[in-house]
């Protein structure tokens, strides 16, 4: 069984959280860990670069989070 690692990114245009995870992504594999990232479903580039540098990457309403009394 393999150990998972998920990135959560609330921006679903390509920059620096994606890059970071891009990077990471074959240190992790070549230490037994399946590194998944999750993208909000909305317009944006993120999906097609993390997928095309071969990053395992799901899309899901994502909200922004809220402070509540």
């Amino acid at each position: 069984m393999s150990k998972r690692c998920l990135f959560v990114i609330h921006y679903p245009v390509f920059g620096g959280p994606h890059n970071q995870a891009l990077r990471l992504a074959p240190a992790l594999s070549s230490l037994g860990w399946e590194m998944i990232v999750l993208i909000p479903d909305e317009p944006g580039n993120a999906a097609e670069r993390l997928r095309a540098g071969g990053v395992r990457t799901l899309e899901a309403p994502l909200g922004r989070l809220r402070a509540s009394a």
